[in-house]
């Protein structure tokens, strides 16, 4: 098989992105790639990320494709879950505490930490609009995620998004009060819960 022919099916089964060691399991060199690119085949989306050249990239998958250990969260996440109208500027993530991403990421998108044993509580995965699945954290999470870090957000925006969750049908409040104990904001959150419940 052609090269460009292996380059054509990585690219059909990997949703048209693919890592650069995803190539070489499939036998296509860095050298070939870097061919690929000269003549405008693929394009390099990020380091060690590629994309069809003729593709509109997927900017949340090629970020979360290039740095696994980032989840998207906070303004993000509440635009993906509906409890905000407003669409963020830049994409904020969480990354564990003793992890330190790239300037990449770090230039753009608004960059949260929190400790490796929280790291992990509430993530799910949603399809963006790209159709790709992006891991972020789920909406009773994200509520917790806003009030913890208040200071760094517009205000109106967490109490916005606070009063959409109180609203929603569909909501836990048993997972709510879990994920709020676990970050120390059972208090902040009542207050929040009594004014609008």
């Amino acid at each position: 098989m052609r090269i460009e022919n292996k380059v054509y099916e990585l690219l059909k089964r990997q949703n048209g992105l693919f890592t650069c060691s995803q190539a070489q399991q499939a036998g296509i060199s860095k050298s070939a790639l870097a061919d690929m690119v000269e003549k405008k085949i693929i394009e390099r989306a990020a380091h060690g990320i590629y994309i069809s050249a003729d593709s509109f990239g997927d900017d949340m998958f090629i970020k979360q494709t290039a740095v696994p250990k980032l989840i998207y969260s906070h303004e993000t996440a509440l635009f993906f879950h509906e409890l905000t109208n407003r669409t963020p500027n830049r994409y904020s993530v969480t990354v564990p505490s003793n992890y330190k991403p790239s300037k990449w990421i770090i230039d753009s998108c608004k960059v949260y930490y929190v400790s490796p044993e929280h790291y992990s509580l509430g993530v799910i995965e949603k399809r963006n609009g790209m159709g790709n699945l992006i891991r972020v954290y789920d909406k009773d999470r994200t509520i917790c995620d806003v009030l913890r870090s208040r200071n760094r957000m517009d205000i109106q925006i967490v109490t916005e998004a606070i009063r959409q969750y109180a609203i929603a049908p569909k909501k836990d409040l048993n997972k709510l009060y879990h994920y709020a104990e676990q970050f120390k904001v059972t208090k902040m959150l009542r207050q929040y819960m009594e004014v609008l419940l």
